[in-house]
């Protein structure tokens, strides 16, 4: 069974949504929830996280005890990017906060 999940402003009674395209055909099962409008996003670096904001970053020896594992090889790109600076979680919770959704 395969789905999708559209975000869209409704405009009027007929819509038009090209996502729709590959269940042209078949029975499908619709279901419209009207999303809460706030004029700013409940967003908290906590939200952002997942509760782990406070989490220490790893050490250096850490992380290249799991770059040198071939268990994690298909993470050693990511792994390699790693940097203090790498990620600017402020920036995308304000961000975040800011947009209309």
């Amino acid at each position: 069974m395969n789905s999708i999940h559209i975000h869209t402003m409704v405009n009027s009674d007929t819509l038009h949504l090209p996502e729709l395209q590959p269940f042209i055909g078949k029975s499908v099962e619709i279901f419209v929830l009207e999303t809460p409008t706030t004029s700013a996003a409940i967003e908290s670096l906590e939200t952002f996280l997942g509760g782990r904001a406070n989490r220490p970053q790893m050490e250096a020896a850490e992380l290249q005890a799991l770059r040198s594992d071939d268990r994690f090889a298909r993470f050693w790109p990511f792994l390699d990017s790693l940097s203090p600076d790498a990620l600017d979680v402020d920036a995308i919770v304000k961000w975040r906060a800011e947009s209309p959704t």
